[in-house]
Order: C-alpha cells, then structure tokens, then sequence
C-alpha cells in the first residue's frame, strides 16, 4: 500500500511544532471532498483556505470569507474538521520543540565523515542561528523518523508546505523546502532510508490545511495554561490525538529527538 504524507510548521512564542499527517493514498480525494462540504456548510466555498493564524485572529479573520465566524464557531469548524478527517488518517505525529531549551546559535566546527575511506581534512562550518525556521526543519524530520519504522519511507510520499523561505544552515543559506529531504539512519549495517518530498506543480494539498491545524494546536496546547482559550486548544489537542516527539539537547550536547519506544513500533 502507498501513503502520503502531509506536513506544515507552526511556531509561537515559546514553542515549535511540525505536525504531519499520514495516510493511504487511496483515500486523498474522498478526504479532500469532505473537507470541501464542510466549508460549504460554514459558508465558504472549497477553494478558501483554512489557515490557523488567521481564523484564530479576529482582525485577520474578519478580512476574510470566515468573516462571520465568532472564536467558538471556529473551535467547532475545526473540531468538525477532525471529526470528519481523523478517522481517514493512518498516523498523525508531531514533533515539539521548546525554545528556552535550545540554543540561540549552533557553533562552527570542522564536518565530521564516517566513511573510512576519506582523505581529509573535512571542510570548516562557520557558526549559524538556531530559530523558529531551523528548528522547524529539525522538527520536520523528526516526524519522519517513526514513518520510516512504519510504513516505512519507501512507501510513502511526503507532501510538505512548499515555503520558500531562505535561511542560514550549515555556513551556508538554503531555502527551508529544500531543507526537508534527506535520508533517515537506522544503524550499522542497514541502508539508511531516504525522505521523498513532492510538490505539486501549482497551488497546495488540501490536506496541508489539516497538517497546519495539527502544528498550530500542538504548539498553542504545548504553553497552554487555565484559562478558557488555553482549555479550548488542549480540548482540541486532546481530539486530534498526536503521536509525539520532543526536539532537544541530548545529554551529549548536541541536538536530538527524544521518542517514546512506542512511536517506533510496526503497526498492524
């Protein structure tokens, strides 16, 4: 069976999340022609978008469609929004970053090689900043690492939010979509998987709008404290349901995933 996988960042004030939904590819334009009903039945049409950032601000809100939408109809369009997707969805992960808990910059050093068979030295790596747009791509990565242990990254096509932002990484600068793809490393002796990322030739998934809805949630959720908007985000964190990762400082100091052992697990 093949999937597809769809992925789009979020970051707030105090946390960055990457949320990426999987699921067989055979579903996309059953899913898709749900989603389109529902913002008919919100009154919009299937080609307005639903952005987080914008349906949960009221002054952007109101230059748009979803206009007439007070703050409580836009929990329940999102909450409808998940009840009609979730059951579709073969996996739903996202990987959480806290921003206090990372560094501002990543030091310059000289590249590291495995190969045996180098003859050095390694290239030099000037130092570069470590901010929303960069832990965002660690983050999305991360996503992956338990898609690549099930279904697997052969299986699987990834659909990420084309953004084409351009930021330092590495001593160098690169767009943020082109920082997406890469191979995941299981271990000695088992050839590393790599990561296929796809755009479509104009315009976006319609299923990044749910991956969008996952991102925004989990980082809202993730600083949420009691108040009432704050319950509302974990309420809707709670129904969209997550599988999640955490990116930190591993005890060696440097970056790293923490990833409960289930998350790695194959699936029936």
């Amino acid at each position: 069976m093949s999937f597809d996988a769809y992925g789009d960042e979020s970051a707030g004030a105090n946390f960055v999340a990457y949320g990426t939904l999987l699921l067989p590819t055979a579903s996309r334009e059953a899913v898709e022609a749900k989603i389109a009903k529902l913002k008919s039945d919100y009154g919009a049409s299937a080609a307005d978008n639903l952005h987080c950032r914008v349906l949960f601000s009221g002054d952007a809100r109101r230059k748009t469609v979803w206009s007439k939408l007070a703050v409580g109809d836009v929990f329940d369009l999102y909450s409808d929004l998940m009840a009609l997707v979730k059951p579709s969805l073969t996996r739903t992960i996202v990987t959480i970053a806290n921003k206090a808990e990372l560094p501002d910059e990543i030091p310059g050093g000289q590249w590291e090689t495995t190969d045996k068979n180098f003859v050095g030295p390694m290239n030099w790596s000037s130092g570069w900043p470590f901010r929303d747009k960069q832990i965002a791509s660690f983050c999305a990565q991360g996503t992956m690492i338990p898609i690549s242990k099930w279904p697997g990254l052969k299986a699987v096509t990834f659909w990420p939010d084309p953004d084409s932002s351009v930021i330092e990484f590495a001593g160098g600068r690169r767009k943020f979509s082109q920082m997406l793809s890469g191979f995941i490393d299981h271990g000695a002796g088992k050839e590393p998987q790599k990561i296929e990322v796809s755009y479509q030739p104009s315009g976006k998934p319609v299923l990044l709008q749910v991956a969008d809805l996952v991102a925004y949630v989990a980082q809202r959720s993730a600083g949420a404290k009691y108040s009432p908007l704050d319950l509302k985000f974990k309420a809707l964190d709670k129904l969209i349901e997550p599988e999640k990762l955490r990116l930190g400082v591993t005890p060696q100091g440097g970056i790293g995933y923490d990833i409960p052992n289930v998350l790695l697990e194959r699936r029936l």
